[in-house]
């Protein structure tokens, strides 16, 4: 019997502004284990927002993160090398 599926990144709903201006509106995305995934995009398109968001360097504005299953802000210590 297999393991159950989980995806190593589900973003949900992302929303990230700085100010005025949304960097980031409204981003849902799943991200498989094991694969290659490329965020590719125009200068200003929230490519570096998100993935800081992902990293836990930035905390969303509304919606939601996880990485292996984990929030990457509340649960920093679990995701960091050698943590486990």
């Amino acid at each position: 019997m297999s393991a159950p599926h989980h995806p190593a990144v589900v973003i949900d709903g992302l929303v990230m502004r700085y100010g005025d201006k949304s960097a980031v509106d409204g981003l849902s995305l799943d991200v498989e284990s094991h694969t290659i995934t490329a965020v590719l995009g125009p200068n200003g398109a929230g490519k570096t927002t998100t993935l800081e968001t992902c990293e836990g360097y930035r905390r969303p504005h509304q919606g939601t993160v996880r990485v292996l299953g984990l929030d990457p802000i509340r649960d920093r210590k679990a995701l960091l090398p050698g943590s486990a």
